[in-house]
């Protein structure tokens, strides 16, 4: 059909053009295209061949939106660009042909019987033809400058360059690389089982088997939906270096606002001076404490690692050991409690100009009184890691460092039932040290999405159901520990006054770790762990790690913990003698026996 006389004809045939071209960018064939727009493929071929003499404007739209364009035509705006197609000549400066191509001023390439005119608004489409070739988002409308004179195939893009240069790359007649857009329309931002089925399948395997286990993990917990809902949010997207009102990245007013709410929260709900919310963990949030206090070589003390410490109360094998002069203190070999005359004499000795206290294995109180009067003795600097025992700080459980320790560091995603984060606590002398420690001196820009959830988190920590739960958390610990002994089991320091057991298997003449790995088999899921003066290696200790925040999470109760209790000893007992059914059995019982308690945060 020869349509030189014909508008109707000159106006499909261009439609059809741009829909020809969208589709090859996006690789589809018209039979996908179809059926993604949900039309039928022969409506597809009517408009590309012209045999539809005017498509629908939301005919056209829903096709370009399907192959993933969005070139915001509005009615106006497609009325006005039919009427221009033969009529606009002043767009020379910016277009210009090149035999039958045209060429831009970026030098960007483009059938010359094609208008590309950026649109001075954002858009989903980034460059022409999806060219990432600026820095900034950009619609770019495609209209036809006059009549074609030759077919599209002479203009079809070589498709098998996608093999040469990536899934999403192509080469045009001149050989350029080009990109096609990427995630610019729904079709395009898919859910995670959409996107990644192998991923999603993991993270439901995760759920279920965090369902079917009696997780006994000191240092893991269930966090609430709310907080899951903030740290999965859309605060990720955004870059925030410095601090409220003095960042250096702009469009900060709502992330001023969240990490301002979480600092006061912290403030509140710990009674403290000064909070920041900003370290990415536990670990960085300690070296803060290094970097705002101490200079490489200085002396520092922490308790040693196999007695209860952390890494970085200057272990040896830690940056914290290694850069810093690191001296230990231990626990009394007769109690397994915190030897405070060893404390204060070494540090008469050794006069540190830091003093940490807690860590990570210690299940009796820590007293923080007695720490600060050892600390103002000989000049230093007293840090409280309250990280394991933040929650029941929070709750009333366990008595609070403020007022006594100088810095108070902590994670939030223990007893605290928060976000994988951490703060840092101190008085108003060391808050600026402190924050220019955490930035610009370890960090760049914090993590907004994890901001927001330590600030649920702390909001759910100042309720009255919170402070009941603590207590439960204690209660809980006590009455498994005393199960435990009934059944000839040996714990450091002879029980707990917090959320924490640590076991000592030598009598039971089995290795931490391999009871740990059959509890594992049974859904009671804890940790192998050194007990004070272990004979073994750290990867193949003594003792094993027992908390009881997570489990309380879900409801279980005092009552409850006997059985636990039991279900310990039997799979101990059937390890020791090499008898994987009864293992097998216990776990049978434990999925029955989880089933019935709900799951903080997880669906279903």
């Amino acid at each position: 059909m020869d349509n030189s006389s014909d508008p109707e004809g000159d106006q499909h045939v261009r439609a059809g053009d741009l829909l020809r071209l969208v589709r090859h960018c996006a690789d589809l064939s018209q039979r996908e295209l179809a059926e993604r727009a949900g039309l039928s493929p022969r409506s597809v071929a009517r408009i590309e061949s012209g045999a539809t003499a005017a498509p629908r404007l939301t005919t056209v739209q829903t096709l370009l939106g399907a192959a993933g364009f969005d070139l915001g035509l509005s009615p106006g705006t497609r009325a006005t660009r039919a009427t221009r197609a033969t009529t606009d000549t002043t767009d020379t400066t910016d277009v210009e042909d090149s035999g039958s191509e045209a060429v831009d001023r970026a030098g960007r390439r483009f059938p010359a019987h094609l208008d590309v005119r950026p649109v001075d608004r954002f858009g989903s489409w980034w460059g022409d033809w999806g060219m990432l070739s600026t820095r900034s988002p950009s619609i770019w409308h495609l209209a036809p400058r006059r009549r074609p004179k030759h077919t599209f195939d002479r203009l079809r893009w070589r498709r098998d360059a996608r093999r040469e240069a990536g899934d999403y790359a192509r080469r045009d007649p001149p050989g350029r690389v080009t990109r096609r857009p990427l995630m610019t329309h729904q079709t395009h931002d898919p859910d995670l089982r959409s996107a990644d089925a192998e991923i999603a399948d993991l993270v439901v395997a995760e759920g279920q088997r965090q369902r079917d286990s009696i997780r006994l993990i000191a240092s893991e917990n269930y966090t609430s939906r709310a907080v899951l809902e903030a740290t999965g949010s859309m605060l990720t997207n955004k870059y925030s270096e410095g601090y409220a009102g003095k960042r250096y990245y702009e469009g900060q007013q709502v992330i001023d606002q969240v990490e301002t709410l979480a600092i006061e929260r912290a403030k509140a709900l710990f009674g403290v001076e000064h909070a920041n919310v900003q370290p990415y963990s536990g670990s960085p949030a300690n070296l803060a404490v290094y970097l705002a206090f101490l200079d490489p070589g200085d002396t520092v003390m922490g308790m040693a690692l196999p007695a209860g410490g952390h890494l970085t109360h200057g272990w040896s094998v830690s940056a914290t050991g290694k850069w810093f002069r690191a001296v230990q203190y231990g626990v009394r070999k007769e109690t397994g409690r915190v030897d405070l005359d060893e404390v204060r004499d070494l540090a008469r000795a050794e006069r540190p100009k830091v003093i940490f206290c807690g860590g990570t294995a210690i299940p009796r109180t820590i007293d923080f009184p007695a720490f600060a009067e050892v600390a103002r003795e000989v000049g230093a600097v007293l840090v409280a890691d309250i990280a394991h025992i933040a929650g029941l700080v929070a709750g009333g459980a366990h008595p609070s460092p403020a007022g006594h320790a100088d810095v108070i560091t902590t994670t939030t995603h223990k007893t605290l039932r928060g976000p994988r984060g951490a703060m840092i606590m101190s008085t108003a002398e060391h808050a600026k040290a402190l924050d220019k420690a955490v930035f610009p001196g370890l960090q760049g820009g914090p993590h907004n999405h994890t901001t927001a959830a330590i600030a649920v988190a702390l909001k759910e920590a100042s309720t009255t159901e919170f402070r009941t739960y603590a207590h439960a958390i204690v209660d809980n610990a006590k009455a498994l520990a005393e199960g435990l002994m009934a059944r000839g089991f040996d714990l450091v320091s002879g029980g707990t006054d917090n959320h924490l057991l640590l076991v000592d298997l030598q009598s039971k003449q089995l290795p931490g770790k391999q009871a740990a790995k059959a509890l594992d088999r049974a859904g009671i899921e804890l940790n192998y762990n050194t007990v004070p003066f272990d004979p073994r290696k750290p990867f193949d200790p003594s003792g094993i790690r027992i908390g009881t925040a997570a489990v309380t999470s879900r409801g279980m109760t005092t009552g409850d913990m006997d059985q636990v209790a039991g279900w310990i000893d039997r799979v101990v007992e059937a390890e020791r003698g090499g008898d994987e059914a009864a293992v097998d059995k216990v776990g049978a019982e434990v999925r029955e026996f989880c089933a019935k308690f709900p799951t903080p945060g997880l669906p279903g």
